[in-house]
């Protein structure tokens, strides 16, 4: 998840050692002011509000998925898990580092 505009060129090399630059790439980061999630570092209840509704899944760092639905604003129930970092895929661009405590 980009907090920042990022920006990357490759460098080729070439097998005689010689080498050039592509050219600059620039990230714009995923910005939704209509999404909030909440707390974070998060206990037992993940708040999560937005304008609209969307699909959710939560996953492991292993990219395993703990749980799923629909949510629009309302509250996730984590209070099974144990502590660690968890993923939180909103819709089919949004994704938010979760931390559970």
């Amino acid at each position: 998840y980009l907090t920042s505009a990022t920006f990357y060129r490759l460098r080729i090399v070439d097998f005689d050692g010689s080498f050039e630059y592509s050219s600059i790439v620039g990230l714009s980061p995923l910005i939704d002011d209509e999404l909030n999630v909440f707390p974070n570092p998060v206990g037992d209840y993940l708040n999560v509000a937005s304008a609209n509704e969307l699909i959710y899944s939560l996953v492991d760092q292993r990219g395993q998925r703990i749980q799923s639905g629909t949510i629009n604003a309302s509250k996730i129930d984590l209070s099974l898990l144990k502590p660690g970092v968890y993923y939180l895929k909103l819709g089919t661009h949004k994704l938010r580092k979760v931390i559970k405590k």
